[in-house]
């Protein structure tokens, strides 16, 4: 009976461990779903995302047992062979288990050049991340300039995802 009883209980430790974990990536998912009703679902690629004003936002559930999902915000571009691109910005968003966001701003460029034959696109990016209080990470410091010659379209950027979710962001 002992031998029963010692090899039962961590059966059932285990078991109630990965099921409370369960219940709090539920709840985590849940969050998403207020954001998911204001963006709506676009039927033709099976995920929740709109397309307003040359932006597309963009909601994603973390996956099963992952606590990491996200928002997104995305400028829409268009290419024509033979034009540059201008900058591009675009827009992660992590809300935090314990509340908050985190921010993630990646400023692209695009060289596109064509051939007879085929496409060739360079790219180039430089990404930048803030905590929850809006500060650039130490990490990203060195960026600064960039960040700097960015701000009103960055600004612009936060100001779109703030409006689409309803939430205030830290900046």
């Amino acid at each position: 009976m002992k031998n029963k009883k010692k090899v039962l209980i961590p059966i059932i430790v285990i078991i109630s461990l990965f099921l409370i974990y369960n219940i709090a990536w539920g709840i985590n998912c849940y969050r998403y779903r207020k954001y998911e009703k204001l963006t709506g679902y676009d039927q033709q690629h099976h995920l929740c995302r709109a397309v307003k004003d040359g932006y597309t936002f963009a909601v994603f559930r973390p996956d099963y047992l992952s606590f990491t999902g996200n928002l997104s915000v995305s400028q829409n571009r268009e290419y024509k062979s033979g034009q540059k691109e201008n900058d591009a910005i675009s827009m992660i968003i992590w809300p935090c288990v314990t509340g908050g966001f985190e921010v993630g701003i990646s400023i692209i460029h695009e060289d596109l050049s064509e051939t007879e034959e085929t496409h060739r696109s360079d790219v180039t990016s430089v990404d930048l991340e803030f905590d929850k209080k809006g500060n650039l990470l130490p990490e990203y410091a060195h960026l600064t300039k960039v960040y700097e010659a960015n701000k009103d379209k960055i600004d612009y950027i936060y100001s779109l995802a703030e409006k689409e979710w309803g939430i205030t962001l830290p900046h």
